[in-house]
């Protein structure tokens, strides 16, 4: 079942959950941050535009 959709600049290459966001890591299109907090209207909370091809969260560093 489908609760919701958040569409990204290009294919997920690395996803890490931390808390109430998830972090993916999107190539070429930088990191994503999508709120999670509310599953049934998770939403973009944030990005960083440089490469990432991997993605780790220490703390609140991602």
């Amino acid at each position: 079942m489908e609760l919701s959709r958040v569409y990204l600049p290009a294919r997920a290459q690395a996803v890490t959950i931390a808390g109430r966001h998830v972090y993916t890591a999107a190539g070429e299109a930088g990191l994503r941050i999508v709120d999670v907090s509310d599953p049934s209207a998770a939403r973009e909370v944030g990005f960083d535009l440089g490469s990432a091809f991997d993605v780790a969260v220490v703390g609140n560093l991602a």
